[in-house]
């Protein structure tokens, strides 16, 4: 995570890590495993909603195959 703001970012990623990983170790969510995509946006919102668009639409995609 880089840009001007990123320790937010890295200190929430991080926040986010640990409760996923503790969710997952006590038996995931509705039986299965919690997976955590991080996704660089440089600080911007603009790249931040572009990346979660892409993000997305490409598990989307793999939804339709």
């Amino acid at each position: 995570m880089t840009g001007s703001t990123a320790h937010f970012g890295q200190d929430a990623d991080k926040a986010l890590h640990l409760a996923v990983d503790e969710a997952n170790a006590s038996g995931c969510v509705l039986g299965k495993p919690v997976k955590v995509a991080t996704l660089e946006d440089r600080g911007d919102s603009a790249e931040a909603a572009m990346g979660n668009v892409k993000d997305f639409t490409a598990k989307l995609a793999a939804l339709e195959k």
